[in-house]
């Protein structure tokens, strides 16, 4: 956290598929995000951190739990198209209009087509990760057979933009096994703009390569939160070198100037005035042995590409739906008066109006530390588009009453998000539901939706709280199968859970707490509708490493204080006989109205880490 915004312009910050971490600040304090939607060295497989490395710093930064697992999903739950693609990357410059997207994918089979498609999604960068990254956790079969040479992908994404007039749209950086200035070069005539560099820089500060980086167990002190030499006795450990951090900056400098200083002969003997003019000029490059036995013809094709003198690519993008931008202007108008609290109403919205509340909170975060409490609330049976309160901070609420499609309140790290059902023709309350990844990643705040969630809501939860109010309406009857269809919770809720607190009142659906590490969700008891712990049991997906459990006297208090904060919510919406019904059930015999489902590592709260 301590080095948040101080290089701005130096230090990228990435989104990828655990979400830790990420939030408005994150978001803020860097001008180029990237989301990774894969690496070379492992492509299709997420991270697992080890809890002995979950120490109390990496807890406190990851918002979890020191000592307890950390596991990333294998894909980023709300990337599924282009277009899902393309409504994340507005989210980032929605949240942060400054910043350059960058989207990081493997070579695989197809890679031109997918380049494509990144460029179409509005993204700045199109990161191709070849397969000889070095990445120290990744496992041996993935290191040995999986992904493609990073020249391989270049070529193919150089190729495809050209054929579809996108290559100035965006720019390609390469990374993966490259190793010397000669093949910065290489990559460069195939298509690259920049090259990145892992594995080189790590060696240059003193990293040994025994790759065991999962382990806890670095004798260098860099794959390990081990800082002294006595941690590292306590350890176990028979050698450990605690980091030089002056040293490793020396060598780090040292070591990229010579680079530089290489790349800068290289190119003057080539005859051209900058590297970035020998970008895609792949008539420089020739093969010059094995011909018996591979044949480099395809990839050394002359290009008609000409880069842009100054090596910049990118497009413009409009950062705010018209919506969200009045909010914003509305809210700043007020601010300037000093008020103690600021309230926004709005009459209406549509699916086209996405993330509300997002461009607000990115510019409060930036212009106005320390504001007093905003609200924003939308009426008149409204259903806002993806992205509602997405990347959400302290100090402001989103009142809605209707419902909101999906990723509301992703990424958020406080505020509070309420869904309510409208007001029908009839006079009928319905709908008050969410769409798909219902505060995905999110490391605070409270969120209260009254109505059904579609599929993973809670995943990634980080410390958020929630109350989910879909209600059971006709008896539970699991031997039809097809579980998600009548459940309150569309499936794989809480996948991936590390911290934070769910309040279930319906059927939380089928496959919940897969990878579930941390926190806590409390589920009612219904056995008059047949949904008793048989039925949860039945819900549980297999192979989660989690247990049914009674309440202990704290899991009432946060049922009661949730409850509380719910009824409030409903009763003032004019929904009497719901608010009653709530209060009722808050005043009932807890601990026989509910269990909890918590991870078998939490059995014992862990207040310090197990290192």
């Amino acid at each position: 956290p301590d080095l948040l915004g101080k290089y701005p312009r130096t230090r990228g910050q990435q989104i990828a598929s655990g979400r830790f971490g990420v939030n408005i600040a994150l978001l803020n304090s860097s001008n180029i995000l990237e989301i990774k939607i894969g690496q070379g060295a492992k492509p299709g497989e997420g991270g697992h951190l080890p809890g002995k490395k979950v120490s109390e710093k990496v807890a406190r930064a990851r918002r979890a739990t020191p000592g307890v697992d950390l596991i990333s999903p294998s894909n980023n739950h709300d990337l599924y198209s282009i277009e899902d693609l393309a409504q994340l990357v507005y989210e980032l410059k929605t949240a942060n209009p400054r910043a350059r997207i960058a989207v990081k994918v493997p070579v695989i089979p197809g890679i031109g087509t997918i380049g494509i498609g990144i460029a179409k999604a509005g993204a700045d960068i199109i990161t191709v990760s070849g397969f000889d990254g070095g990445t120290g956790a990744a496992r041996m079969h993935a290191l040995k057979y999986v992904g493609l040479p990073v020249e391989i992908g270049v070529t193919e994404v150089q190729r495809a933009l050209l054929y579809a007039g996108l290559r100035d749209n965006v720019e390609i950086w390469a990374d993966g096994g490259i190793k010397s200035s000669v093949d910065a070069l290489k990559i460069m005539c195939l298509g690259a703009n920049r090259i990145g560099f892992g594995t080189l820089p790590m060696v240059a500060i003193g990293c040994t390569i025994c790759r065991e980086c999962q382990m806890d167990t670095c004798h260098v002190g860099i794959a390990t939160q081990i800082e002294t030499e006595e941690q590292a006795k306590n350890h176990g450990l028979k050698r450990f070198v605690p980091r030089d951090y002056e040293f490793s900056v020396r060598q780090l400098v040292h070591f990229f100037t010579g680079m530089g200083e290489d790349l800068r002969r290289l190119v003057g003997e080539l005859g051209v005035k900058s590297a970035q003019s020998l970008v895609g000029q792949t008539g420089y490059m020739i093969q010059p042995r094995h011909f018996d036995r591979i044949d480099l013809t395809p990839l050394l094709n002359p290009s008609t590409y000409n880069p842009e003198p100054e090596g910049f690519c990118g497009i413009g993008f409009d950062t705010a739906v018209p919506l969200t931008e009045k909010i914003t202007e509305e809210v700043v108008r007020e601010l300037r008066k000093r008020p103690s609290s600021v309230s926004v109403r709005v009459d209406g919205t549509s699916s086209m109006d996405r993330n509300i509340g997002t461009h607000l909170s990115g510019l409060l975060y930036r212009e106005y530390p320390g504001h007093p409490p905003v609200t924003i609330s939308i009426n008149h049976g409204s259903v806002a588009g993806n992205g509602m309160g997405s990347f959400l901070k302290d100090n402001m609420v989103i009142r809605i009453t209707g419902g909101a499609q999906d990723g509301v309140g992703k990424g958020a790290i406080n505020g509070r998000i309420i869904v309510l059902k409208a007001r029908n023709a009839q006079g009928l309350y319905v709908d008050g539901s969410v769409g798909k990844s219902l505060a995905y990643g999110a490391q605070g705040g409270l969120f209260l939706i009254q109505g059904d969630a579609d599929s993973r809501a809670g995943i990634r939860l980080s410390g958020a709280e929630m109350v989910l109010g879909g209600r059971i309406t006709a008896p539970v009857d699991d031997r039809v199968g097809h579980l998600g269809i009548h459940a309150n919770l569309k499936g794989f809720a809480f996948e991936y859970m590390t911290n934070g607190r769910a309040l279930v009142l319906g059927d939380p659906g089928p496959w919940i707490c897969a990878g579930m590490t941390g926190g806590a969700v409390y589920l009612l008891l219904q056995p008059e509708w047949n949904f008793d712990i048989g039925a949860i049991k039945r819900r549980i997906a297999k192979g989660s490493k989690v247990v049914i459990t009674t309440l202990k006297p704290e899991d009432a208090d946060h049922i009661r204080r949730l409850l509380g904060a719910y009824e409030e919510e409903v009763s003032a919406s004019g929904q009497t006989e719901e608010g009653n019904w709530i209060r009722a059930l808050a005043d009932s015999d807890l601990f026989s109205r509910f269990v909890r489902i918590i991870p078998e590592s939490q059995q014992v709260e862990q207040t310090i880490s197990t290192e």
